[in-house]
């Protein structure tokens, strides 16, 4: 990996904070229920153990 793909990489997140931000403002925060929802149709079944689950 560059020595450049550091900063690059921190405006991609940067960018995708503001796109969630956005999002939420106009149609709330998900919930922990709609996380485990997107979760089971992505995956087959929700993730356990997330460090940010309610």
């Amino acid at each position: 990996m560059s020595e450049s793909a550091g900063p690059g990489r921190q405006i991609e997140r940067d960018n995708l904070a503001e796109l969630i931000a956005a999002n939420e403002e106009i149609h709330g925060a998900l919930t922990s229920g709609e996380i485990e929802a997107a979760e089971r149709e992505m995956y087959g079944t929700a993730q356990s153990g997330r460090a940010d689950a309610e």
